[in-house]
Formats: structure tokens, sequence, C-alpha cells
């Protein structure tokens, strides 16, 4: 297994099959062919996860290298204020812009992140470190967002809208298959996976904990166990395209597969 420090840009291009792939041939019910058609399309709440990512993994030295905070400007209507933000936005150079009402969210967030100890334990170790091995013969590549190779975990910083229901996440977004992807390639045990689930907004408090705003969750059986199937479907269905050149639509079964689990 080759194990480099690279940008996101190099692991991304590189020719090999990744957990997103995977989780998407997941989504698409087996379509190999759906995967490929896809198109890739940045989002506010991406670039928001990414500002998140790299201020509890990296640290906030990392993070003003990367963002500028915008501070609170006032009615954007008024022509002052516009002219403000523009020489603010300037200012603010090659580094990604923060709106004001996200960087209180993300105060908060950090507030609460360093007041967990067990979260900020899960973030010590080797950041986004490029994994590239072949499984079952075929080009496989994975950057966990921290890997403890010594105290033999893996943690994935996740956003989400509802902190008390992330759970509902990892199902609806196949984290689950992610899981068991990496696990699997880096040889590590699925038990000790972890996610640090972080709210994203402060507009939809959650009556059970209206304050919480960081949250540690682990896999469950149900979880670890389709986590692994479903895995294992897409991988099959991508290892028959890499072999064969046949990008296997959702009409196309494989005999030895089974469907039924997604």
């Amino acid at each position: 297994m080759k194990k480099i420090f690279d940008t996101n840009a190099e692991y991304h291009a590189h020719d090999s099959i990744s957990a997103s792939g995977l989780k998407s041939i997941v989504k698409f019910k087996g379509s190999v062919r759906e995967f490929l058609a896809q198109t890739y399309k940045s989002n506010a709440s991406f670039d928001f996860g990414n500002a998140i990512h790299t201020l509890l993994l990296e640290g906030r030295k990392k993070y003003e290298s990367d963002y500028y905070e915008l501070p609170e400007i006032g009615d954007l209507r008024t022509k002052a204020n516009k002219e403000l933000k523009a020489q603010l936005i300037e200012k603010a150079g090659n580094r990604n812009v923060i709106d004001f009402k996200d960087v209180q969210v993300i105060r908060e967030i950090e507030r609460q992140f360093y007041a967990n100890p067990l979260a900020v334990k899960l973030c010590k170790g080797d950041i986004e470190l490029s994994h590239y091995a072949e499984y079952n013969g075929v080009p496989v590549r994975v950057r966990p967002d921290c890997v403890n190779y010594e105290l033999n975990f893996i943690s994935d910083v996740k956003s989400t809208k509802s902190i008390m229901d992330f759970e509902q996440d990892i199902w609806f977004y196949n984290y689950h298959v992610q899981a068991a992807f990496y696990c699997t390639i880096l040889g590590l045990p699925i038990e000790n996976w972890r996610f640090i689930a972080v709210k994203n907004n402060i507009q939809y408090d959650d009556p059970r904990h209206p304050e919480t705003m960081v949250r540690v969750v682990k896999l469950n059986d149900r979880m670890i166990e389709l986590g692994f199937e479903k895995m294992q479907y897409a991988f099959d269905r991508w290892k028959h395209y890499v072999e064969t050149g046949e990008a296997l639509g959702i009409d196309s079964p494989l005999d030895n597969l089974d469907i039924e689990i997604l």
C-alpha cells in the first residue's frame, strides 16, 4: 500500500475507485452507468463542511490561512454596506469567504469541540493521508479524515442538520458503506470507527438537546453488517466494469449479487 500526503485534487484525480464512488453506485441502485455519467457540483453546505474539517482536524492556524471570516456588516441593501462587503472580500484574497452567520455557527462548534475530550482525541493522528492500494485486483483509494494506527481507529467529521438524528444520515448517505470500505482497505476494526457529527446550523434546535452541536457516534451492528454487504455489492459491479468495460445499469444484475440489500 502506498501512503502519501497529496492534495485533495490529486487524490480525486487518481485512476481508482473511492468510497464516494461506491456510495454513488449504491445510491444509483447498483448502476455503474449512472455513476459514470454523474457530474460534480459544489454547494454551500459542502463548502461549510470543508471549513469545519479544516478547523477541527488541522487547527485554527490552518483554518485562518484558508478561510476569511466576514464581520457583521449590516443591511446589504445600502450602498455603503455593499461597498464594505466588496472591500472585505477583496481583502480575503485567495481565501474562501465565510459569511458572518456561518462564523457564529463555526465558533460555537469549535467551542464545544474543545470541550469534548473524546472528540478531540479522535481527531489526533494522520490527517487526510491518501492511501492507494489494490483490493481483489482492482485499484482503490481511501483518504480518511483521521487514522490513528497506534490506537487502531479511524474517525470522520460529518456535518448534519440534526445532531441527535445523525443515525438517519448514516443510512441516507451510506456513511456505513464508507466505513466498511475504509476499514477493509486499511485493515482496521470497524468497531473502532467513529463519526464526529457537528451541527451545521443554529436555526433548528432539537428540543431534546437544544445546545448540542458536537457528538461522537459509532455504528451499530446492523449498520456494520449492511455496510459490508453494500460495499461488496458496489465493488463487485465496479470490478466487472474494470475487467470487461461493461457499465452495468440497474437493469443488469450479476448472478452472484443480491440487490435486495439496497
